[in-house]
């Protein structure tokens, strides 16, 4: 039964993902098939079904983000149950380096906001978007220049949810689910009421154009 429901679902993001025009919309939904809270991602997308994935992002602080980021978090936790998320903010004026000294460490958080043209300074410590993002064609999605911005040597490091200044995510390559964690970058960029509703949040230009 898991696999046909599984199933149902893949034919459902890949007509999603097909849908070519301004209105193909990529939908909210699990990385697995609906689990038991102890759940988690299935193994072929860095989950290990019937263990629970535990995730940290790191943010810049603001009064505006903060509450933004958390609703997201909690949106992903609600409909993929066994994924939680530590959500960390700091200061400004402290972010940049604590960001560089932990890549460099190998001790960041499993996502982390980055700015748009960083990327490539830090790809070695990143990980580059998995084969099941990938497909998604996100490149079409954003204008070029934007997206640009997050790769690197051909790969896609990062995803932008906002283009007036281009700050974004990206998946830290020291961490132990990061398809899952891409897979929360998908649901926080490429998914256009979740990436409408930051924005509005936020009060930042979307980066979506589709």
């Amino acid at each position: 039964m898991k696999k046909v429901i599984f199933g149902l679902i893949m034919v459902i993001m890949l007509a999603a993902c097909r849908g070519g025009g301004p209105g193909a919309q990529i939908r909210p939904t699990p990385i697995s098939a609906p689990v038991a809270a102890e759940g988690g991602g299935s193994a072929d997308q860095g989950g290990g079904v019937g263990q629970a994935i535990s995730l940290r992002l790191w943010t810049q602080h603001s009064d505006l983000f903060d509450p933004a980021f958390q609703t997201l978090t909690d949106a992903y936790s609600a409909a993929n149950p066994g994924v939680t998320f530590t959500v960390e903010t700091f200061p400004v004026a402290e972010y940049s380096r604590l960001l560089q000294d932990s890549l460099s460490a190998g001790n960041a958080a499993d996502i982390v906001q980055m700015a748009g043209g960083t990327l490539c300074v830090y790809s070695a410590t990143l990980s580059a978007a998995p084969q099941a993002i990938v497909d998604l064609q996100p490149l079409d999605w954003f204008d070029p220049v934007i997206i640009g911005a997050f790769m690197c040597d051909g790969k896609l490091f990062g995803l932008p949810q906002e283009a007036s200044i281009p700050w974004g995510l990206a998946v830290s390559g020291s961490g132990t689910a990061t398809a899952v964690a891409w897979d929360f970058l998908r649901f926080a960029s490429l998914d256009p009421a979740n990436a409408a509703a930051w924005n509005a949040a936020t009060g930042t230009q979307k980066a979506l154009i589709r």
